[in-house]
């Protein structure tokens, strides 16, 4: 019987022998540009995300210590102080789940969690104007940290976008994206008029506040259905 063209002990060609190991198949192999513009895409978004979070936290960390300080020396309408406490509570609360988000949706290759951050987003570009633009007392540092953050945002929004349709391979997918962008492009629209309109009137700042409130709780319950979307994928 002729000798085996390998060690039957460890495997490896025996020396002189035509056997030849076969290479192993790469895992991905990026073709065109859509994958190149994925994979270049995905890193930058990760960063942004990664880097977003901390950022935001600081954020709302000076947030915290300006709004204590205007407590102490400033006169606020009864009320006022209560509501401003509960939305740096929601800017918390709603930049974790963005960052959880964004995180999975773009590992996970999910347009789904993707529209799900982009909602989510939104109401944070919201949060954001308010207490760069409107909150009762307006610090120059407030309103500096608020233009950062949503430049930041902004950045966050255009790369999660394109990964959002990159990753889409349904119909249901693309629209979930769609909506989730426009919403956050009309909640930048809305930020910026905050923070660079004119003096506002009672009634204009009522009304700002109501377009604002109207969007934020239209893109939190988009976000509501992404997530639910993204668990009913997975079950």
């Amino acid at each position: 019987m002729e000798d085996a063209h390998f060690c039957r002990n460890c495997g490896a060609p025996r020396q002189g022998s035509a056997g030849k190991v076969a290479e192993a198949p790469p895992l991905m192999e990026a073709e065109g540009g859509s994958a190149r513009l994925l994979q270049g895409g995905g890193l930058y978004l990760q960063a942004l995300v990664f880097f977003g979070s901390r950022w935001f936290r600081l954020h709302i960390l000076v947030l915290l210590v300006t709004l204590v300080i205007k407590i102490l020396w400033f006169q606020y309408p009864q009320g006022w102080v209560e509501g401003e406490l509960a939305l740096l509570l929601c800017y918390w609360a709603v930049q974790r789940m963005q960052n959880s988000a964004g995180c999975f949706g773009n590992r996970a290759e999910s347009s789904s969690s993707i529209g799900c951050f982009l909602a989510l987003s939104a109401v944070l570009v919201l949060i954001v104007g308010y207490f760069s633009a409107l909150q009762v007392y307006v610090l120059q540092i407030e309103f500096a940290l608020g233009l950062l953050s949503l430049a930041l945002l902004i950045g966050q929004l255009l790369l999660a976008s394109i990964a959002g349709l990159v990753f889409s391979s349904r119909a249901r997918d693309t629209v979930l994206v769609l909506l989730g962008g426009s919403a956050a492009v009309a909640a930048v629209v809305v930020a910026l008029v905050f923070d660079f309109g004119e003096k506002w009137s009672k009634e204009q700042l009522q009304s700002a506040l109501s377009v604002g409130l109207f969007l934020g709780v239209g893109s939190m319950a988009l976000a509501a259905t992404a997530g639910a979307m993204v668990v009913v994928s997975d079950i």
